[in-house]
């Protein structure tokens, strides 16, 4: 069942505002040095996960191959009825340098198994 895990965004639009106020004020104020993040996690067929899971979340400079710009590990991320949520920067800080490049897109592995595609980071 690992290997049948799916990544789906949850809140996109909330997600996206704030990565979006977050890029727009780094210049000014200063890279953010945590971020909010929420996701949900099924199955093949579409069901729910729970429990707790290890999250790997990576910024890369591109949307495949690219520059890894950051990187951090997020064990036993607790899951309820798929949902979950998480703060970029909760184990390494944010660095202003990780913001300053033209495009940053996260991806997110999930119990080993990297989910695609990434998502960019945008400003609004």
């Amino acid at each position: 069942m690992k290997d049948q895990k799916v990544f789906t965004r949850l809140g996109a639009l909330a997600l996206l505002a704030c990565l979006g106020f977050c890029a727009r004020h780094a210049a000014a104020q200063g890279a953010p040095t945590r971020v909010n993040f929420q996701g949900r996690l099924t199955d093949s067929s579409n069901n729910p996960l729970s429990g707790e899971h290890n999250l790997v979340f990576q910024i890369f400079d591109a949307l495949s191959s690219g520059n890894l710009l950051w990187s951090e590990t997020q064990p036993a991320v607790p899951v309820a009825n798929g949902v979950f949520a998480a703060q970029l920067g909760a184990v390494a800080p944010l660095a202003g340098s990780v913001f300053a490049g033209p495009s940053a897109y996260l991806q997110v592995t999930v119990d080993g198994i990297v989910m695609n595609p990434r998502t960019q980071f945008v400003a609004s």
